[in-house]
């Protein structure tokens, strides 16, 4: 469970660095899209799926 996870995060790390290049070359309308795609990251992933970890890491 926790190498899919790990997996998920480099996922992250991924598409992050295509949205910086996709800025960097002037991608029309990237802002709007990279706004959306990390506010699903906050509230999909951090708040249900990092949270299940919670009690792992405060023990």
């Amino acid at each position: 469970m926790l190498d899919e996870h790990k997996e998920k995060h480099i996922a992250l790390v991924q598409q992050v660095t295509e949205f910086q290049e996709r800025i960097k070359n002037s991608d029309d309308g990237i802002q709007s899209e990279y706004y959306l795609f990390l506010k699903s990251w906050l509230i999909d992933h951090i708040v249900r799926e990092d949270m299940k970890y919670s009690e792992y890491f405060a023990a």
